[in-house]
């Protein structure tokens, strides 16, 4: 029996081992063809899935979320098996052979390697199918670290006072004890602007790990304040409540380990933090909250550390206003310019505005009259800070040129404060007001508009919001004194929080209310006055709109009233509308409503109204109001409704004979027929309307496009935004989307080229020449667009300001080899974004003179085929202006730019290079000009993050450092994150001075190839620099070696510093650390500024040899060891080499370690240390050595000392320990039991460490 069974046993080895395999060759032969329809079915059944992942990416990028690298992946690979089963398959064509020229028989070999192939990839395809579709595939991507303000060197430097009150809270911010402070100072004294400062200061220094800032006001809603923070907090409050939303915000602020920065900007009276849901002082030490305010008393209460911010002194006033006015001190006018600024009081902000108010006059004249008007208004009786503020403003405003400047920017402050004000509700409103001269037309308007938006910002009294292009903010300051200004003379305005006050007299109301009281409404009263009439309503998302039933006679005694607009309302009207209300009514904004029964009977009325807006309202009368087609000197109409429960009836677009601009949003919001035919009617009148220079419209048929396109003249649009999308979340983008430039979408994906052909209609490439936004969306089966330049825009795109393409296969963005391309290529382009394309080249031939001169941004994302993002010769001015670029998950490039592009980045700040496996170098070197030295000269970030970077060498050159032989004077921030195997030096040796003058944070992750941060002087290019950190730099030997180091100084001289301004340090992961330092000479200094150390699993025996650094360390505050299991002593022996060989020689080491420490005083002192933790040092003996039994050990301001598992500290160290503040030493909860204080720690209390 048991023979039998290891009979069967070796059979079966030899079955499994020898015949299965070569049983499986013959399948391979014989079941060829069944091979590759298994794996043809299988693809067909990938597409499919392939096909419902894209659309979740696609949703996914619109929700603006980052695609997770598996779904990449997943896509990428799917790609690769479809092509391999498309070659597959055409193989089985060539498969057979001729047999004597009559027969063809099958290619026994082709026929084997095809089943072969077949069955292998089948596997990988059924792989495939078991990860995809995915759930998830993206997450809203973190917001980037965007700048709150500009710095200015040479304007910061002179402003003494404010550096100082800066630097107290920058000090504050890093005090653990300090938890809650207050800026303090009165309107226009330049608070917010110190708050953004310090804002971004902290977190270029990884201070804080987040900064979330809210603006409250005198009259915060606290909801928004709350969803404020939430946002820049990366947090969604979903709770209705107030108590659980305070506890959701609550809970995101204290169950983290991030430490957090909130700022709470403005704050006019007592606020409960707690209630808001911010913990309160001293619950989470990990929270800081910084408030500001004109109310010292209000910051007081609250218990906040006031610091408080003055009027600038005489000589920083002037430093201020001659920086603003660009004016110097010889100039001819500096004797009237100091007189004028000494006028504005030292107030920063009424500086700022006189100063750029005359900025531009350059007699001496215009100086005087302008220093005879300011103190004209100081001799008004004006009394306090605030009317000082004011009659400096009010100077501004009178300065203004024009009454129509004057007129805007009194009605920009009919908005509420701190309010992005779009620029198209002024011109809206400026029309209806008829503000302004010689504007006939709408385009006009806006034109007129432009200019006078130019000029305020200009003078400072209005400013830029952000990014966002257009819409403007008016300072709270500024805002006020318009107020005032507004309601004297002709104006009287009321812009209100609470109601209506007594007065009849008034010239334009602005409410904004969160109840609907007939009673503090102006309905059914007489303002005979009244131009404006402006209603918003507050609404918490998911509520119900506040319901508005207007009476018959709500606008009774308004006959001058001109511009009205409701929002956030449920408006019902009455059935019957007296015929002469609002019969003067100009523009009519009905935005984010739900509009009822009777609107049709209103809007029949208004005969004289000529904008007509129902911005994302909700349309639910039982019919459309066709009496718009009876508005006949309608100018502009927006129907970007949210939806209407009827079509749009045919016959009311061609009524409006005036008809200039028109807004349609989507199909699906609103239909523009019952069905095809009655679309196409649509389409029709629109293009029958003559004077039409505005359209926005998206549809969802290409073919409805070309149709409209056929008998439209499109040259007469000045402003388009014409889309065409076969997917709803383009949509929804559309009818968002309130202001536009020329914009031109195009979403095909998924149709192949059978549409794109149609992009080459006449019609359409005429749209496309002339737009500012263009973004194309097309299949990445279509292959018949090769190029963008000349075969789309023969023209070069000359008015092209943003360019995003997503899928398709182009050869490269522009071709110049044919001979084609236009004499102006790509010239206007700012911003160009390319995402999941197959593209070989942006330039195929020589880059055309000026091409890209004015691009500011470029962003790759998951680009195949490209190697090099500008290679070949690039002359100026061509990418002269390019500021930022990203490249992401594009894994077939190697390299950024040539040699020759690099001179042309002159203006280039910040690269960042993530997740492309064969990135290598930024720029490749020339063979001919290897010895140059490459510079950027404006570069101020760079991230490089799982690629593959060697440096800035040639292409065959095995580099020694990754920067050797480059200049980066600006660069302030350098991470490195999962290099490759790169050079064994961070610096070279060929790094020229001054090459990395401003390099302030270094960051070190996974660069296993480095072996020292620097050798000898290369060191000294590092002056500057305050933060460095190494993660898991398993290579790394040394952070310095300073063989080679020349040091200048004589013994009599001051030390010679390295690295004096650095402020934090950590090592951590360095396997094979065993130095800080290698080869530390005498007369050198480092550490002078260090504040915080940490040092974790780096194989270090002691942390400061030699022990002179130890004496150096004057500024450090916080010092951490963690896991150092070779380290010894914290404070290492004089030349422990030497006392190791020969111990009995101490005493004469001693005698050496004394001349080198330069003093006759046998003591450490650790003078700013308030925190020293020991954890998991298994062979740490002592913190400062065996040797040192007469010296004293200080720490006068140590608070926390943590020892947790040193089971060899038998004594904390050899000498005399004086910690007069230290009263315990807390232990980890698991050490309790075991736990043995050392000898001089014993009178200490020892308590368990509370995590």
């Amino acid at each position: 029996m048991a023979i039998q069974e290891i009979a069967n046993s070796i059979v079966g080895t030899i079955v499994e081992k020898c015949v299965n395999p070569i049983l499986r060759q013959f399948q391979y032969l014989i079941f060829y063809k069944s091979n590759v329809q298994t794996l043809s079915d299988d693809i067909k059944i990938l597409e499919l899935k392939e096909a419902e992942v894209q659309q979740l990416v696609r949703q996914a990028k619109d929700n603006a979320e980052e695609i997770k690298p598996t779904v990449v992946d997943w896509l990428e690979r799917v790609e690769d098996v479809k092509k391999d089963a498309h070659t597959i398959s055409e193989g089985m064509e060539t498969a057979k052979v001729n047999c004597l020229n009559i027969v063809r028989l099958p290619n026994l070999k082709s026929c084997y390697l095809l089943g072969r192939r077949a069955v292998k990839r089948t596997s990988v395809v059924e792989k495939l199918l078991g990860e995809g579709p995915f759930d998830q595939v993206g997450s809203i991507a973190p917001f980037e670290q965007m700048p709150l303000t500009e710095s200015i060197p040479s304007l910061e430097k002179g402003l003494v006072s404010r550096m100082s009150t800066k630097k107290e809270l920058m000090e504050a911010l890093k005090q653990e004890k300090t938890s809650l402070m207050a800026i303090c100072g009165m309107g226009g004294v330049g608070k917010t602007t110190l708050v953004k400062q310090i804002a971004d200061q902290v977190k270029f220094e990884k201070l804080f790990d987040k900064v979330a800032m809210a603006t409250l006001s005198q009259s915060p809603d606290m909801r928004n304040v709350q969803d404020q923070l939430a946002e820049q907090l990366g947090l969604k409050i979903t709770e209705q409540t107030d108590l659980a939303r305070a506890k959701r915000l609550y809970t995101r602020l204290t169950n983290s380990d991030e430490r957090i920065l909130v700022v709470l900007d403005d704050i006019w009276k007592e606020l409960d933090l707690k209630s808001l849901g911010i913990p309160v002082k001293g619950e989470c030490k990990s929270l800081k909250v910084i408030l500001t305010s004109r109310f010292k008393d209000v910051c007081s209460g609250m218990r906040a550390e006031i610091f408080e911010v003055n009027v600038l002194r005489i000589e920083e006033a002037w430093h201020l206003f001659k920086e603003v006015a660009e004016i110097s001190d010889d100039s001819a006018l500096s004797g009237v310019a100091k007189q004028v600024a000494e006028e504005c009081k030292g107030l920063p902000l009424a500086i700022v505005v006189v100063a750029k108010a005359l900025k531009s006059n350059h007699t001496p004249e215009s100086w005087d009259r302008a220093l005879r008007q300011l103190q004209e208004y100081t001799i008004r009786e004006l009394e306090g800070d605030e009317d000082l503020v004011f009659s400096r403003i009010k100077f501004s405003y009178d300065y203004l040129k024009s009454a129509e400047a004057k007129s805007l920017l009194l009605l920009c402050s009919l908005f509420p404060e701190d309010y992005s004000i779009p620029i198209e509700c002024l011109v809206r409103y400026g029309k209806g007001l008829e503000l302004f001269q010689d504007t006939e037309n709408l385009r006009n308007v806006r034109d007129k508009v432009d200019l006078l938006v130019d000029e305020l910002k200009s003078s400072c009294l209005l400013l830029n919001d952000g990014e966002k292009e257009d819409f403007v903010k008016l300072h709270d300051v500024v805002r006020d004194a318009c107020l005032s200004i507004a309601s004297k003379a002709e104006h009287e305005f009321l812009v209100s929080n609470s109601g209506l006050g007594e007065k009849n007299s008034y010239t334009a109301i602005s409410l904004i209310s969160q109840l609907v009281n007939h009673d503090l409404l102006p309905f059914c009263k007489e303002y005979p006055r009244l131009r404006l009439l402006r209603l918003v309503f507050q609404s918490e998302l998911g509520v119900r709109l506040r319901k508005l039933d207007l009476p018959q006679d709500s606008f009774v005694g308004m006959e001058a009233l001109r511009v009205m607009e409701l929002n956030h309302l449920q408006i019902e009207f009455p059935l019957s509308w007296p015929g002469q209300m609002l019969r003067s009514l100009r523009t009519l904004c009905l935005d984010y409503c739900s509009l009822g029964t009777g609107l049709s009977s209103m809007l029949g009325h208004m005969t004289q109204l000529e904008t007509l807006s129902l911005f994302q309202s909700r349309i639910r009368d039982d019919r459309f109001p066709v009496e718009i087609a009876q508005l006949s000197n309608l100018k502009l109409l927006d129907l970007r409704v949210e939806s209407s429960l009827h079509p749009l009836p045919s016959g009311i677009l061609s009524s409006l004979k005036k008809l200039e601009e028109l807004y349609l949003g989507s199909s699906d919001h609103l239909q523009l027929g019952r069905d095809k035919e009655e679309e196409i009617g649509c389409l029709k009148e629109i293009s029958a309307i003559s004077n039409l220079a505005c359209l926005q419209i998206a549809l969802d048929d290409f073919s409805l496009l070309l149709l409209s396109l056929q008998a439209f003249d499109t040259q007469r649009l000045s402003r388009f935004n014409i889309a065409v999308d076969n997917y709803r979340g383009a949509m929804i983008d559309h009818r968002r989307n309130y202001q536009f430039r020329k914009s031109f979408k195009l979403y095909l994906s998924g149709h192949g080229d059978e549409w794109l052909k149609q992009l080459f209609d006449p019609n359409v490439t005429s749209i496309v020449k002339r737009t500012e936004n263009l973004t194309l969306y097309l299949s990445d089966q279509s292959s018949c667009l090769r190029n963008l330049v000349p075969d789309l825009g023969e023209n070069g795109f000359i008015n092209l300001k943003k360019l995003c393409l997503d899928d398709g296969q182009y050869e490269c963005l522009v071709d110049s080899t044919a001979n084609l391309v236009a004499r102006h290529v790509f010239e206007n382009l700012v911003y160009m974004k390319l995402r999941l394309l197959k593209l070989k080249e942006i330039c195929n031939g020589f880059l055309p003179p000026g091409c890209f001169n004015q691009l500011q941004g470029v962003e790759l994302y998951s680009i195949r085929a490209l190697k090099c993002l500008w290679k070949g010769s690039v002359k100026p001015p061509s990418l002269c202006n390019l500021r930022s670029i990203g490249v992401r998950f594009c894994n077939e490039i190697t390299t950024l730019f040539s040699q020759s592009a690099l001179k042309c980045l002159v203006k280039l700040q910040k690269i960042v290079v993530a997740s492309c496996k064969n990135f290598e170098r930024i720029v490749l070197r020339e063979e001919s000009l290897t010895e140059e030295v490459l510079e950027l000269p404006q570069l101020k970030a760079l991230t490089l993050s799982y690629t593959n970077f060697i440096g800035f060498g040639p292409e065959d050159d095995k580099a020694v450092a990754f920067f050797d032989q480059v200049s980066l004077p600006r660069l302030e921030v350098l991470e490195i994150l999962r290099s490759g195997d790169g050079p064994e030096q961070l610096i070279g040796g060929k790094m020229p001075s001054g090459s990395l003058d401003n390099l302030k944070h270094v960051q070190l992750w996974e660069c296993r190839s480095i072996r020292c941060i620097a050798k000898g002087d290369t060191v000294t290019l590092l002056q500057n620099l305050q933060a460095l950190w190494t993660w898991d730099c398993q290579g790394i030997k040394s952070l310095v070696d300073f063989e080679g180091l020349k040091v200048h100084n004589t013994p009599s001289e001051k030390a010679f510093e390295i690295l004096p301004k650095l402020e934090s340090l950590g090592l951590s992961d360095c396997s094979r650390l065993i130095h800080i330092w290698r080869n530390f000479p005498e007369g050198i200094r480092v550490f002078q500024n260090l504040r915080s150390l940490h040092v974790s699993k780096c194989p270090l025996k002691c942390l400061f040899h030699p022990p002179s650094v130890a004496t150096m360390l004057i500024s450090l505050e916080a010092l951490e060891v963690y896991w150092c299991s070779e380290m010894c002593e914290v404070i290492g022996e004089e030349d422990e080499e030497v006392s190791l060989e020969d111990n009995a020689q101490h005493h004469d080491i001693g005698k050496r370690r004394e001349i080198a420490l330069g003093r006759t005083s046998k003591e450490f002192v650790f003078s700013r240390l308030t925190s020293l933790r020991l954890q998991a040092l298994e062979n740490l003996r002592s913190f400062g050595g065996s040797y040192r039994e007469d010296y004293e050990f200080k720490f006068p301001l140590l608070t926390e000392l943590i020892i947790s598992y040193c089971p060899k500290l038998k004594k904390f160290c050899s000498g005399n320990l004086d910690a007069p503040l230290l009263k315990k030493v807390q232990i980890m909860p698991s050490d309790t039991e075991n736990f043995e204080a050392p000898v001089n720690l014993k009178d200490r209390e020892i308590c368990p460490l509370l995590i």
